[in-house]
């Protein structure tokens, strides 16, 4: 996702699969993502794929590597945050 398509504010995102559940809050200022909050993720084994959220405000894009060993919680957190962003573009 094209952060730079995405307008300032704050913007909550949700992605649900059978076994992982993940809601976020992401903040865009200035077609930077300032902030990814989550504030829900339920997971089996996949609690290590929170680290991903690091990756993304650094290189302030969605399209990151999948942390090995939680690859289904990194997808749908990647998912999430795609759902929010997708809510700031006009």
């Amino acid at each position: 996702m094209n952060v730079v398509e995405v307008s300032d504010g704050v913007y909550f995102g949700n992605m649900d699969t059978t076994l992982v559940k993940v809601t976020v809050e992401v903040s865009i200022s200035d077609h930077r993502i300032t902030d990814i909050r989550l504030l829900r993720h339920i997971n089996g084994q996949g609690q290590n794929a929170e680290k991903i959220i690091d990756d993304m405000l650094i290189m302030n894009t969605t399209d990151v590597e999948i942390v090995s060993g939680a690859t289904m919680s990194s997808k749908v957190i990647i998912a999430a945050v795609k759902d929010a962003l997708i809510k700031g573009v006009k």
